[in-house]
């Protein structure tokens, strides 16, 4: 089972096509992936709409990306992901940059 659950919200199609081809290439990392369509305006802000995933994850760590992220390479997830599996007590976390 995936020791991660990335929540990524989206109104862009386009984008959110790009996003997951960027995630595709990702190589070392097990994760669970849950988009939410907010394409309709369904919910007013990131935050709700990340929200309202939150009763599906199933996984230790939880990421919220947005959907014009991209990676600098294969393993980048990958090592954020095991940056953050380093920290102790760790509660929430951030990335900006590449």
């Amino acid at each position: 089972m995936p020791k991660f659950t990335i929540i990524t919200v989206w109104n862009k199609p386009e984008l959110f096509a790009q996003f997951q081809q960027e995630l595709e290439r990702q190589q070392g990392v097990a994760y669970t992936l849950l988009a939410v369509d907010n394409s309709q305006n369904r919910y007013p802000g990131a935050r709700e709409a990340f929200l309202s995933q939150m009763d599906q994850v199933q996984t230790e760590y939880v990421v919220f990306m947005h959907q014009d992220i991209r990676f600098r390479d294969e393993l980048a997830l990958h090592d954020i992901m095991a940056s953050a599996e380093t920290q102790e007590n760790l509660g929430i976390a951030g990335v900006a940059g590449c």
